[in-house]
């Protein structure tokens, strides 16, 4: 069993430095790679990796980078963790609202525009308010709230004429992301491991703000029951290894709704949980567990999908 292990391209590193430990406890061969390396992707294959285990971010930098190599080291045969179809959205509110369209995965309603003019024959008799996001960044920091044809008019504007939408991390030109706005006072933040182990945690908003994807005070206690349910769904019908989903109320159509997902967590939300979720029988069942998801993953897709048997005393 061989397993490459790829510098985390977040901040810390702590998802890999953990996988490292975690093969010498288990005394596997391992190696480490790092993306940036100019013979990256020549050195990956010519190890023959069983699995690679990569932790990607989101900065414009990386994604640019990230993608055609996880993307072609799995065309070539090598198992990444996590596959192409669960990193595929990351980070992108467009990926994810095609996908979740196609597939009729409750969702607030969203248009996307790619041509100006479409963009201002919608705005002319638009239901206000509504919400304008960026494809990229996260903690709604490309976050518009449009009350009026003026403002809707301007954000045209900047969007195919200006610097774009801002995404907290750069600027976003020629596609107006537009999203019916639905009043929340806290998003559900849902992660399922492979289609067995849930946790999660409740983000609540400051009162008095507006806002319309996960941010705010961190409450931990575990979502619904059913929310779990909704996203081991999702995870098996689009073969996702793991996802984080963020699911809200929409009080308007009446039903649960995904608003965003991703499959790259920080170590704050679900570390500062007191139970995990595990599906067995047909019914979730709570233990008194808190590991790490990188604990989760390299027991999930190395140990157990590899069927790892550690060596007998004395051999």
């Amino acid at each position: 069993m061989k397993i490459a292990i790829v510098r985390d391209t977040v901040p810390k590193n702590v998802w890999a430095v953990y996988w490292e430990q975690a093969c010498k406890d288990k005394k596997l061969d391992y190696k480490k790679f790092n993306s940036r390396d100019p013979d990256f992707m020549g050195q990956t294959l010519s190890y023959k990796p069983d699995r690679v285990l990569w932790r990607s971010g989101n900065s414009p930098r990386n994604k640019v980078k990230d993608e055609p190599q996880r993307y072609l080291l799995e065309q070539n045969g090598l198992r990444v963790i996590p596959n192409w179809s669960t990193h595929w959205p990351y980070d992108h509110k467009v990926r994810e609202t095609y996908l979740f369209n196609l597939h009729k995965i409750p969702h607030p309603k969203t248009t996307i525009f790619w041509q100006e003019e479409d963009a201002r024959k919608y705005v002319k008799n638009a239901e206000y308010p509504f919400v304008i996001k960026a494809d990229g960044g996260a903690g709604s920091k490309s976050f518009k709230f449009i009350e009026s044809k003026k403002q809707a008019e301007k954000m045209i504007e900047q969007s195919f004429h200006g610097p774009g939408c801002f995404t907290g991390r750069g600027w976003e030109k020629f596609c107006l992301y537009t999203q019916e706005y639905v009043e929340i006072d806290f998003v559900w933040r849902v992660i399922v491991m492979k289609d067995e182990i849930g946790m999660g945690y409740k983000a609540n908003f400051r009162p008095g703000t507006l806002k319309a994807s996960g941010q705010g005070f961190l409450d931990y206690v575990l979502p619904p029951r059913k929310l779990f349910t909704m996203a081991r769904k999702i995870n098996i019908k689009l073969g996702f290894d793991w996802m984080a989903y963020d699911i809200i109320w929409n009080d308007k159509a009446k039903e649960y709704q995904v608003l965003e997902m991703c499959d790259t967590v920080g170590q704050t939300g679900h570390g500062g949980r007191s139970e995990t979720l595990y599906y067995r029988n047909g019914r979730w069942y709570a233990r008194k567990e808190t590991n790490k998801i990188q604990e989760y993953v390299f027991k999930l897709f190395v140990l157990d999908e590899m069927k790892y048997k550690p060596e007998a005393p004395g051999c």
